[in-house]
């Protein structure tokens, strides 16, 4: 007996070795678990209710203490590694940086939509202008031509009686003829006033075009800018939950490890307490067995696992990368109807696509488009259904005196002699005999592709002439074909778009190849 309340101390001291110390020692608390039994099993010398009381006063005080103060110690460990990783969330990228160029390439946007206006404006004025300079101007050379017709003398009519009839037919013919010179000229007068207003106009749109392109530059330079440093964040983001995850990994598999040892101590400790009330039962042996035998529960001494992610989620936003569909369509969508310039920033789509951005190159064209030849028809010929405008042209060629062709939406083909004037016309397509190698296949009547391209990059803009559309689809990253409709709106649809059938209007591929090949 001596022996064992002897033995007894030491290992609770070697137990409890250091109060700060991170694990207690299994085998030496499972020691004084044997030493326990081995007391109350001892049968010839009875314990002393004494030792019991220092023993259970030892176990609650101390060790049971030592035992919580280890779970709270790993417990601290793990709340502090759960917010390591909230240390290492990226920011979210500051849109607002980029807030006054948007405010500044917005304003300038709505003055460039309003030039634009004022421009097609000026164009529509001058094209009826030059059509009614035209028409004025066919109408005195027609009259500026001394006549065919013989001044003969009528019957029963004497010399007096002629003469009063040609000085007044000729005076009647001479106020006709100064009249029409008269209107002729003020016409051209009017319409040289005009192409200069309009030469102005043009000016002023190129000017605000070209600022406003700089502006639209400078944004989508910023815009790069905060898509790097977005890109340098989740990168920056990804290296430290990289770093962190690994010890965060050692730490979780050492917890786990600890908190094992630290029930199967609570758990002996609990089988001490139990076997020390024994000392009180009458059938002492069965009590031991049963206190050997319970499942003692441990919960209290369990450790929390945060659950927290240990992966890095940061992804840059898809609009935030200037050249992109989803950028044009957040910064530009709101704009009115102007054309966005090729993204020249270091990070844009366009660029990667486009090492060595190719130069846009207007072809001349056979065919004009809103144009028609007055009078339409030579005397004895008649308006005639045909396929295409070049079915139209090969009727001229094969008419005796035929100077030009026009041609309708709806297929009707006119014929006009070679003393014809061209005119301005809505829905019609007019061109000369022959084309003479010039191309007419790039642009085509009639015809429309679908489907357009999504977003503003693709939405209709207002525009002067097929040229202008034609380029604007040049400079838009997927654009294949253009389509403009009878009210000048500008239409954009993929490479891969369909063609189908639609009356009046007339698209083209984004460059026509310079050496096209004519119908003769």
């Amino acid at each position: 007996m001596k022996a064992l309340l002897a033995l007894f101390p030491a290992l609770a001291a070697a137990a409890l070795r250091s109060k700060v110390a991170r694990e207690v020692s299994v085998p030496s608390v499972q020691s004084m678990e044997a030493a326990v039994a081995q007391l109350i099993q001892h049968k010839k010398e009875p314990v002393s209710q004494e030792l019991v009381s220092e023993i259970k006063t030892l176990l609650e005080d101390t060790v049971m203490p030592h035992l919580h103060q280890q779970r709270q110690h790993i417990q601290a460990q793990l709340d502090a590694a759960s917010q390591h990783f909230e240390e290492c969330q990226a920011a979210t990228p500051e849109r607002e940086r980029t807030a006054p160029l948007r405010a500044e390439h917005e304003g300038c946007r709505y003055a460039e939509s309003a030039a634009v206006d004022q421009h097609a404006s000026c164009i529509s004025e001058l094209e009826s202008l030059e059509a009614a300079k035209d028409e004025h101007c066919r109408a005195f050379n027609e009259l500026n031509q001394i006549p065919e017709a013989s001044c003969g003398v009528r019957s029963g009519e004497n010399a007096t009686a002629w003469y009063v009839r040609i000085l007044a037919e000729l005076h009647w013919a001479q106020e006709r003829l100064v009249k029409a010179e008269a209107t002729c000229n003020a016409a051209r007068l009017a319409h040289t006033a005009k192409v200069g207003t309009c030469a102005d106009a043009q000016k002023v749109l190129a000017a605000l075009r070209a600022n406003c392109s700089a502006k639209q530059l400078a944004l989508d330079q910023a815009g790069c800018d905060l898509y790097d440093s977005a890109l340098a964040s989740c990168s920056a983001e990804e290296a430290c939950y990289q770093q962190r995850r690994s010890s965060h990994d050692t730490l979780l598999a050492n917890a786990r490890d600890q908190e094992k040892t630290l029930k199967v101590e609570l758990e002996a400790l609990l089988r001490m307490q139990c076997l020390l009330e024994t000392l009180s039962h009458r059938h002492i042996e069965a009590a031991i067995d049963e206190c050997k035998g319970k499942k003692h529960d441990t919960e209290n001494i369990s450790l929390v696992y945060h659950n927290i992610s240990t992966t890095s989620n940061c992804s840059v936003p898809g609009d935030l990368k200037p050249g992109t569909v989803a950028y044009e369509r957040r910064l530009f969508a709101a704009l009115p109807d102007v054309v966005p310039s090729r993204c020249g920033a270091t990070c844009c789509v366009s660029q990667q696509l486009l090492p060595a951005a190719p130069v846009y190159q207007a072809v001349r064209q056979c065919y004009s488009f809103r144009a028609a030849y007055s009078p339409p028809l030579i005397p004895g010929e008649e308006r005639t259904v045909e396929d295409t405008a070049q079915d139209c042209q090969q009727r001229c060629k094969r008419t005796v005196g035929c100077g030009g062709f026009s041609y309708t939406w709806d297929g009707g083909c006119f014929v006009a002699h070679r003393s014809a004037t061209k005119i301005f016309q809505p829905g019609v397509v007019a061109g000369p005999m022959d084309c003479l190698g010039i191309p007419n296949e790039c642009y085509g009547y009639n015809r429309k592709f679908t489907p357009e391209l999504d977003g503003h990059a693709g939405g209709a803009v207002k525009v002067a002439s097929e040229e202008e559309c034609q380029k604007r689809c040049f400079d838009t990253v997927g654009c294949g074909h253009w389509i403009l409709w009878w009210d000048m709106r500008c239409h954009l649809a993929g490479a891969d778009a369909s063609m189908s059938y639609e009356p009046g209007t007339v698209s083209g591929p984004s460059q026509c190849a310079q050496g096209v090949s004519v119908v003769t």
